[in-house]
């Protein structure tokens, strides 16, 4: 060997201070780069150092010391070789200490020095074939210059050379080449230091694999369903065997693992590589759709995890990694699982492991104040702002520490953090006493919803918060949710020092007396207080859903919409703001308790908070966090009489589409207190109607009976098999929305029985619309998990029903199965007479001044196409065109759809179908080149855009870029929604007045328009129904149309109010008829005719005068005509009769006589 020893000062060199360390500062605090003001200077928190380089505070866990940006671990025990002490550098989650520098070995020296180090430690680097390199965790970093120098201002020297391999060790200011297998030397590992103090966190001993034996799985295909967001197509090579792993483009990855077949995962452990750079790599465990477990590590390139729990089944997983820079994209990820399946016999559930360890649940910042102090690194006295406005702060650091008096709680169940928008990792640190029983990591900007803490007990909480862009960290606050340890001391109650039993006094005495008595339990032992008083009620005997208006129930908004009412309606409720409260008002005291309250609203991730009160006392307050459809649950076993419910979406686009659902316990049943007029009982799933068909039994839709038309969007090719008799599996869609069509054909449905629903367990929202002529009838909304059955439908005329189904999460729609029941008729059958219209009910999207459109038949008479790329064929985008699509030469397109004429008064879907790679898509709507609604969403081959806005747009434009740089193939769309009404020309008309109406114009509308020409304005149908309808109308060039019928129904629906008919002409054979004209507005036929004034002008002069004797027969001859005039009601003297008869005086009949004019009853 050769050894080169260069004597140097002992002064370690002296580093300059960064911007903020060490400076001064004061109560305005401030102290940048995650520095804290203590003692008026600039300085980490204690357990922190400051790192020169990377400009931050850095903790190192216990039994390492903080050394120039890293954490050692200098042993204290020799080892047999430098191989042993490369694998116990492994094991500790580090490797062996290297310099990453070619000459110069300086760290060693400072090293040596600082620490007082005397003994001889193997370093992570070789000597093979007269060439000495860094060993980075098992690879070749960089040569050594063999001629140095090592050490600085040492002469040049070079190493021994040989031909074998040889391991570097450093003592003292030596670096020498010694055998690999020397005996006897000590070793320094090196780890990364981190934001946050990974001290070991001391878990429960019941942790562990389930399985005698368990190894590293080799088969992802085999094993397992995996989905990435964003989405990647070649993830079976996340498993170790790939080397170079997955690559995404994003600095954030979402993989979800799901076990497949009957099989469940008992874990030992689970490594997840990446490569070198900072980030959170988060581990979530799921049973049944919820989440048990969760364990989040900070680090560069690896995280490990293992002390699972005992005796616990998987059947899915979730790993989410956040890089720490947003430009820096995640590569060469990797994951290696070690475990073993096990049989889930008969498919049977896996047993729900407890997720809390207490029944009641409690807001411990609202319910344990009195127990509770809260400590901060900053100056602020008073920190109640963390639940209510929120508070601010001078620094882009902050630690708030959460101190239990005489309290402990058994388990953290969620932990929610809001504050402004800026990128922020967030640290929650669980302590009892000074042992650190678990930690949280998080990363995001401005929410954050924290699950999965371990069932410790815990009278410490220490919650961290960094921004990362040197913002400072304002409008905070934190919500968090505890369950209240039993094994706590007693709480003896703090009274005052001289306590008189004549100081218990009352607002309001009154006596006992006997007849009180059944009001007054006694017990022989006194009650004493040991613990925060909850109250226990007995289950619920009466539970009701509020999902229609009432009138025990009063919601109003902060700000007023007077559409409210329609948070009860399938369409839902529109705010034109993101953030909106909502004040919900029980009129009775009748709420003893609050069950679940269901947000349902259109697709924006958002935070909603309930704060429930009780005669004017704030209860607790539950959060919940989510896209469309958001259910909170656990509210405190209190009674309640009021709730202010806040939405706020993230990304602050509007609140659109909003309904809301309230479960509550009652002490009365509303089904007997209702003052409404007495109808059929509300059906449920428990209770199944009873109805009578006319024409037989009810009948159940299968591919036999009835004739049916099925349609779906998207378009799939076994459509059939959504039918209950047709295949033992159901239809799935490569989608999370369908939208699924059953239309009659030779029949028609006088009254839906049921609609059962079923499919693969995911939690959906599914609304159900009948139909009857395009005209909406009836609509329901449920969500749903896995199976439903829909009851309670109009008994009315339908022949068409739409069934949507939203699956949260975007998970695919798999295995779903419709079985409709219903009473169904011959149409020839329907009598000629309809006594009631088919109620178009208000909750529907139905709107008599919007011209209605599907995928735009004729698609140049609404919009013109440009497309860059510039393409001929641009009419092929629509889907309905059944071409291919269009298709360019670029993996980036803009396509802009500019209307023609009219606007677009709603947009109800927009659907964008390409050859599958991940795409970037962004749908923007304008009006007057004015923005009303951006989205930005990445799809793999089709994506639907729902709940758009409702504004008026007149632009379109759609930005399509393909990640992988393929080119853009087969484009198509499909849009649904409705135009503006479009005015045809119309004629002036001249109106007239009369001289007895001197102050009245009888033609009050300035234009008339002939109805029969103008087909645009009138929806026509018939019954018997035929498919020239339109030629109905005398200006068709057509001869009419026939019916093999002797009577016929025909309807006409306005698509604008009429202010006045002046006739309606019926021409047809020569046959005899009886033709029945019957005016409606809305559903109220007009049956009376008010204020009828009739005007007569006329020459008056004697008749013809014709006498006749048994001789002669003269006729006298009636003069010409010299003058016209008004008939006066005593000139000339008429008899005047009506059929029915007047309401008021005959003589109304002429306007000079009366303004009022003659009223009938008609019918």
């Amino acid at each position: 060997t050769n050894k080169f020893i260069c004597q140097k000062s002992a002064k370690a060199s002296v580093k300059s201070p960064s911007q903020n360390i060490g400076e001064e500062c004061n109560e305005i605090l401030n102290c940048q780069n995650g520095l804290s003001c203590i003692n008026s200077q600039c300085k980490c928190q204690d357990g922190y150092n400051w790192d020169e380089k990377q400009g931050l505070c850095l903790a190192c866990p216990q039994g390492t010391v903080y050394y120039n940006g890293k954490c050692l671990i200098i042993s204290e025990k020799a080892v047999n070789s430098w191989q042993d002490a490369s694998e116990s550098c492994k094991d500790q989650d580090a490797q062996l200490l290297i310099a990453k520098s070619k000459v110069h070995v300086d760290i060693f020296h400072d090293l040596f020095i600082e620490k007082n180090l005397s003994n001889k430690y193997w370093i992570g680097a070789k000597v093979e074939d007269n060439n000495a390199f860094w060993i980075n965790d098992g690879n070749i970093t960089s040569l050594i210059n063999p001629v140095g120098p090592w050490w600085k201002n040492c002469p040049d020297r070079s190493f021994n050379r040989t031909n074998e391999t040889t391991c570097l060790a450093v003592q003292g200011y030596t670096m020498e080449n010694i055998p690999c297998s020397t005996e006897g030397l000590f070793y320094v590992c090196e780890r990364p230091a981190s934001l946050d103090d990974t001290s070991f966190v001391k878990r429960s001993n019941n942790r562990g694999p389930t399985c005698p034996s368990s190894q590293v799985l080799t088969d992802f295909d085999r094993n397992f369903r995996i989905s990435s967001i964003p989405n990647e197509n070649s993830l079976n090579r996340l498993h170790p065997r790939f080397e170079r792993g997955v690559s995404f483009s994003s600095n954030t990855v979402r993989i979800v693992f799901e076990i497949v077949g009957n099989e469940a995962l008992s874990i030992s452990y689970i490594n997840v590589t990446k490569k070198f750079d900072r980030a959170i790599i988060q581990l979530k465990l799921y049973q049944n759709e919820q989440i048990i477990e969760s364990q989040s590590v900070e680090t560069v390139n690896f995280a490990l995890f293992s002390n699972f729990s005992k005796n616990t089944l998987y059947k899915k997983f979730e790993i989410q990694i956040s890089n720490l820079y947003d430009n820096i994209i995640l590569e060469n990820v990797n994951v290696e699982i070690n475990g073993c399946f096990r049989v889930n016999l008969k498919n049977a559930q896996i047993p729900m492991t407890s997720l809390f360890t207490c029944s009641n649940i409690v807001e411990l910042l609202d319910s344990t104040s009195n127990y509770l102090e809260i400590i901060n690194n900053q100056a602020l006295t008073s920190l109640d702002c963390l639940y209510d406005r929120g508070c601010s702060f001078n620094n882009d650091t902050v630690q708030i520490v959460f101190n239990l008096k005489r309290i402990k709680i058994s388990q953290i169940v969620s932990l929610s953090i809001s504050k402004e928008h800026n990128n922020a990792f967030i640290y929650v640190q669980s302590y009892l006493g000074d042992d650190l029983v678990d930690i949280q990591r998080a990363y995001g900007s401005n929410r954050f919803e924290i699950f999965g803490f371990q069932p410790q007990l815990t009278d410490k909480i220490v919650v961290v918060i960094r921004n990362l862009n040197g913002s400072l960290v304002q409008n905070l606050v934190i919500s968090i949710r505890a369950c209240l340890s039993e094994v706590y001391p007693p709480i003896k109650p703090t009274l005052p020092q001289q306590v008189d039993e004549k100081c218990n006094k009352c607002d309001n005495l009154i006596k006992i007396t006997e007849k009180m008595a059944h009001l007054i339990k006694i017990t022989s032992i006194p009650s004493r207080t040991t613990q925060l008083m909850t109250i226990t009620l007995p289950k619920c005997q009466i539970e009701y859903d509020f999902t229609e208006p009432n009138n025990f129930m009063e919601i109003t908004t902060e700000l007023i919409n007077r559409e409210i009412i329609n948070i009860f309606s399938p369409s839902g409720c529109n705010f034109g703001k993101y953030k909106i409260k909502l004040l919900v008002k029980f009129k009775e005291d009748i709420v003893n308790r609050l069950i679940q309250i269901s947000i349902i609203k259109g697709n924006n991730l958002a935070f909603v908070s309930v704060y429930p009160f009780y005669k004017g006392v704030s209860l607790p307050r539950v959060n919940g966090y989510g896209n469309s459809l958001i259910v909170i649950s656990e509210f405190s076993n209190l009674r309640v009489d009021a709730l202010i419910i806040e939405i706020n979406n993230e990304n602050k686009n509007n609140v659109q589409n909003l309904k809301l659902i309230i479960k509550a316990c009652l002490d009365i049943n509303l089904t007997t207190m209702t003052t409404r007029p007495t109808t059929t009982p509300k059906v449920t799933t428990t209770t199944r109607p009873v109805i009578s068909c006319p024409n037989g039994d009810v009948i159940s839709f299968t591919n036999l009976r009835p004739k049916l038309k099925l349609s779906s969007n998207p378009n799939i090719l076994n459509l059939m098999n959504i039918l209950p008799n047709v295949g033992t599996r159901g239809v799935d869609f490569v989608s999370n929305t369908a939208n699924i069509f059953f239309k009659l054909q030779n029949e028609i449905s006088t009254q839906i029985y049921s609609i059962k629903v079923s499919k693969s367990s995911r939690m959906s929202i599914i609304t159900i619309t009948t139909y009857y002529k395009d005209d909406p009838i009836d609509a329901k909304t449920k969500f749903v998990y896995d199976t439903f059955e829909f009851f309670d439908f109009q008994p009315t005329l339908v022949d068409k029903i739409s069934i949507v189904i939203y699956s949260e999460n975007n998970q695919d729609i798999s295995n779903l199965k419709i079985l409709i029941n219903s009473c169904l008729t011959s149409i020839t059958t329907i009598g000629p007479i309809v006594t009631t219209a088919p109620s178009r009910t208000t909750t529907t999207r139905f709107d008599d001044t919007c011209d209605k459109f599907v995928g735009f038949d004729s698609y140049e008479r609404f919009f013109s196409i440009t497309t860059t790329p510039n393409v001929t064929n641009t009419a092929d985008i629509f889907e309905a065109s059944r071409s291919d699509g269009i298709s360019f030469d670029s993996a980036a397109v803009n396509i802009t759809f500019s209307v023609k004429n009219r606007l677009i008064k709603r947009m109800d879907s927009f659907i964008v179908i390409k050859n599958s790679s991940p795409t970037s898509i962004t749908l923007t709507l304008m009006k007057d080149t004015k923005l009303i609604e951006k989205r930005i969403k990445d799809f793999q081959d089709k994506i639907m855009f729902l709940d758009l806005s409702n504004a008026l747009v007149d632009k379109i434009r759609l930005i399509v870029k393909d990640k992988n740089g393929n080119y853009i193939k087969n484009l198509r769309v499909s849009i649904e929604g409705c135009l503006e009404l479009e005015t045809p020309t119309t004629t002036k008309r001249i109106t007239t007045t009369s001289n007895a109406f001197p102050n009245t114009t009888f033609r009050s509308c300035e234009y008339f328009v002939d109805m029969d020409k103008y087909g645009n304005f009138v929806n026509a149908s018939s019954i018997p129904s035929v498919a020239n309808i339109d030629d109905i109308f005398k200006g068709s060039t057509q001869p009419g149309l026939d019916f093999n019928s002797s009577w016929v129904n025909i309807s006409f629906d306005m698509r604008k109010r009429l202010s006045w008919i002046e006739s309606i002409t019926v021409i047809k054979d020569t046959s005899e008829s009886i033709v029945t004209v019957i005016l409606t507005k809305g559903e109220d036929i007009l049956k009376n005719v008010q204020k009828l004034g009739v005007s007569i002008n006329g020459c008056l002069g004697l008749a013809s005068i014709k006498s006749s004797t048994s001789d002669s027969t003269t006729t006298t001859s009636v003069p010409p005509c010299l003058d016209f005039k008004e008939f006066y009601y005593l000139d000339p003297i008429l008899s005047i009769l009506s059929e029915p008869a007047s309401l008021n005086d005959i003589k109304n009949f002429y306007p000079n006589y009366s303004p009022q004019g003659l009223s009938f009853q008609i019918f």
